[in-house]
This record gives C-alpha cells, structure tokens and sequence, in this order.
C-alpha cells in the first residue's frame, strides 16, 4: 500500500450545526490549505423543506470560522440523505472526510455516533474525527503513529509524516504488542526496539524526497496497542492509524485497536486508508 500527499480532491467535512463541527471545520482549513485543494463543507438534511434554513445558516457560520485559520477556497453544500451515506459518497472523490467528535468515554461514544463508526470502516479515503480538547498542547507535541508489523505501515509512516510536516512538528512510531519480551534485568524490548528503529527509519528515508525535514522517533511497548496508544496520545497533536488490524477482512471491518482509538484516544484521530 503507499501513500500519496499529492491528492487533488477536496477536504470534505460534516457539518451540523454543533460546535464540534465549527471545530472540524477550523482543522479542516489547516489541512485543505497545506494540501492546496477544496474545502468542502456538507450539511445533510432529512427533510429540505424543514431544514433548508437552518443549514444554510450552520454552512455559513462553519465556512466563516475556517476562513479566519486559513485563506482557503470554501465550497458549501446541503443534500438531501443521510449524513453517513452521504460523507461516504463524498468520500469517493474526496482527499479526506472530516467530522467531529466530543471527548471520550461511554456518553461520548454514543454522542459520536454511527456516522463517525460507518466513515471509519467504509469511506474511499482517510477520516479524521476532530477531538475537542480544552487542554492546550505545544506545537512541539508529536503526531502519533501505530505501526504493527504489517502491509499498512508504510503508508502510515508516509500519512503521519505528511501530518508532522503540516504541523511543523515530528513524528513518534510507536509499536506495541503482548507478544514483545522485556528484558528482565533492563529496560528495554528484547531485540525489537533496535529492529523497529531500522525498520521506521529506512521507511522515512523513502520519504524524504516527497516530504523533508520531519524527523521520526520510535517507541516499542509491551502491552495493549490501544492502551498504550491512548495514554501517549494525551501529549500528541494527532494519532494516525490504519484502517483494519491483522485477520481482518480487507475493507469490511475497523481494527480493534483503531475502533478503540477512534472513541478512546485523548487527541484527534485520522483513520488512513488508501483511496479505493
């Protein structure tokens, strides 16, 4: 799988009125302008003559709170649907699909709603759930990306550096699984942490030519990759995963660690997948 920075499709984003949404959009203009594409702002309606206006009204306060982060080309749009059938078909041709979200735990979770679940599994392209945060990190704090070993990783390392280098921060790949030995007599990860150093380096090195100037660090943990990732992401910026985990079916399931993440991580999440 790779990855590609140089995608032309808009950055699509749900809008609905919430100040989660306001916030979305704000992310999204960052990301939009970077990547000098579209913004894309879409309000889903159930009945058009009901709420027509005040989707209207939601657009035009979401397009204005994007503009004052970034000068970006702002595209507004109400359809008629579904709001995850919708952002889905919008994914087709979209670079990114943004929504936001509202902290984490079970009320939150059910706050998130089915929406966020259905983008993660089916979109065509990344999703990102915009987390609200009232605690202010440096912009020194890192994007956070969990890697396992497998096809994705690649892809991941070049998603999250691309996300580093928007920020003007760096990278931390972390690595963490049950089946890691520890060293007893130290602190360190028998034989994996100067293997996984090798590995995420040479992939960065790959990316220099497209992306320079980001540097990547790297982390091995025993343990719960989505224990470990939630508790780092109190200190990042953003956490990147992938889309599915080992044994899934390719396209039809969210990876148990991601699908824990996207409610449990502390930080906004992207959620890469390659575009389909």
């Amino acid at each position: 799988m790779t990855y590609d920075p140089c995608t032309t499709g808009p950055v699509v984003v749900g809008i609905d009125g919430s100040r989660c949404a306001i916030l979305a959009a704000k992310w999204a203009a960052t990301e939009a302008a970077a990547r000098q594409v579209e913004l894309r702002l879409v309000h889903v309606v159930a009945d058009a003559d009901a709420e027509l206006r005040a989707a209207q009204q939601a657009l035009t306060v979401a397009a204005a709170a994007a503009r004052t982060i970034e000068a970006v080309e702002v595209e507004t749009t109400v359809t008629l649907g579904r709001p995850h059938s919708s952002l889905l078909s919008q994914s087709h041709s979209a670079t990114m699909v943004v929504v936001g979200s509202v902290g984490v735990g079970f009320l939150p979770r059910m706050l998130l709603g089915s929406t966020a679940a259905a983008l993660a599994v089916g979109a065509s392209c990344p999703v990102a759930l915009v987390r609200e945060d009232h605690r202010v990190r440096p912009r020194s704090a890192p994007v956070i990306v969990g890697v396992n070993g497998t096809h994705l990783d690649d892809a991941l390392v070049g998603a999250s550096i691309h996300e580093a280098r928007i920020r003007g921060t760096h990278v931390l790949a972390v690595r963490a699984e049950y089946s890691i030995r520890r060293d007893p007599h130290g602190d360190r990860e028998l034989g994996v942490a100067d293997n996984f150093e090798e590995e995420i380096r040479g992939r960065a090195e790959r990316w220099q030519t497209a992306i320079p100037g980001v540097h990547v660090d790297t982390l091995v943990r025993q343990g719960s990759a989505a224990e470990e990732l939630s508790t780092l992401s109190r200190h990042g910026q953003l956490l990147v995963v992938g889309s599915r985990g080992r044994g899934a079916v390719a396209g039809t399931v969210l990876g148990s660690t991601s699908q824990s993440l996207i409610y449990h991580a502390r930080c906004s999440v992207l959620v890469y997948r390659e575009h389909i």
